[in-house]
């Protein structure tokens, strides 16, 4: 079973679709998503219908921004108490970490890291984990959006970041992202995220309120008990980060988590699964979003997955497509 994500993303959903000139009821029947949801904001679907509902939207409708101009009236509401607890942090910083710690609430297929850049400030960085996914395109744009709608909240309505990346092909001209974000964004990315100042992280949010901030955070607390991903979800995630440095291996990974080498293999062979195993699996589905949503390169996605050569990466393509990377690109580019 793939993740989950609470209903409150489907706010506004008929909304937009109707003023687009579609039939929001049918969309959301393709997806096997009942109406009765549309007002409901504390349920779950699947995150895998979520994905799937923007995406069908947006090319139904000749709508390719469509995530953001939901994301637009959403706002941030659609995080529930996260949201009351960002609204009313001490600081920018604050709230953008505390967005993160508690994510999980409103989808556990959201994972978030941050990067200090020397000079550049504070890189919040955006993946998605629900695997075998063609295209999250919308999904990740509706995301950063509100992650936009975030700053200027704590901030001023004047605040932007000072630099957004995706690692998807532009759907609009680019000037078109620029202008919405306010700031340079750049597609073809090895990841996705924005880039904050660092004069603005530790400015004061004037209308936090510790009152109110410590109230949501012991209801959040008092429902949802976190709980630390399972030892192969944090591997995952650091094969990911590690694969385009080349020094995605197990030593380095079992270092990370405190682990003798030998320790990990046997704690990731109780959860019957082994490393390269799992490497290949993440190299399969970063190469099959990195081929379908971008123009990047064979050598540079190579580079990406961890492959000193190109031969090999396409020696792997063939493993797990039955195709090379240029034959799967243009099939994947084609629907």
């Amino acid at each position: 079973m793939g993740y989950l994500i609470r209903t409150s993303a489907l706010q506004g959903f008929d909304e937009l679709v109707k003023k687009l000139g579609g039939d929001p009821y049918a969309l959301l029947n393709d997806f096997k998503i009942p109406r009765l949801l549309l007002h409901e904001e504390d349920a779950f679907i699947p995150f895998r219908s979520l994905n799937g509902l923007y995406e069908a939207s947006a090319n139904q409708l000749d709508c390719p921004d469509f995530g953001m101009q939901l994301a637009s009236i959403q706002g941030i509401r659609i995080l529930g108490p996260i949201a009351i607890i960002a609204r009313h942090s001490a600081s920018i910083e604050e709230g953008i970490r505390n967005i993160s710690r508690y994510l999980h609430v409103h989808s556990p297929a959201f994972h978030t890291h941050f990067d200090l850049l020397p000079d550049q400030g504070l890189m919040f960085n955006l993946e998605i984990l629900e695997p075998s996914l063609p295209h999250i395109r919308q999904v990740t744009e509706s995301s950063l959006t509100i992650g936009l709608h975030i700053l200027r909240i704590l901030n001023s309505p004047e605040s932007r970041p000072k630099m957004v990346l995706f690692a998807h092909k532009p759907l609009l001209d680019v000037k078109h992202y620029q202008q919405f974000f306010g700031c340079p964004v750049l597609f073809e990315q090895p990841k996705t995220g924005m880039v904050l100042r660092p004069e603005i992280l530790q400015m004061e949010n004037k209308s936090a309120d510790a009152a109110t901030h410590q109230m949501a955070l012991h209801y959040l607390e008092s429902q949802f008990t976190y709980e630390l991903p399972r030892l192969s979800e944090q591997v995952t995630h650091l094969i990911r980060r590690l694969l385009p440095t080349g020094h995605c291996r197990i030593d380095t990974i079992a270092d990370q988590l405190c682990f003798q080498t030998r320790t990990l293999q046997r704690r990731l062979s109780q959860e019957q699964l082994h490393f390269q195993t799992m490497v290949d699996r993440e190299r399969k589905e970063l190469a099959a979003r990195y081929l379908a949503d971008s123009a990047l390169p064979l050598t540079q996605v190579a580079g990406l997955l961890g492959y000193a050569e190109q031969s090999a990466f396409i020696r792997a393509c063939r493993r797990w497509f039955g195709q090379t990377p240029n034959q799967y690109r243009r099939q994947a580019q084609s629907t």
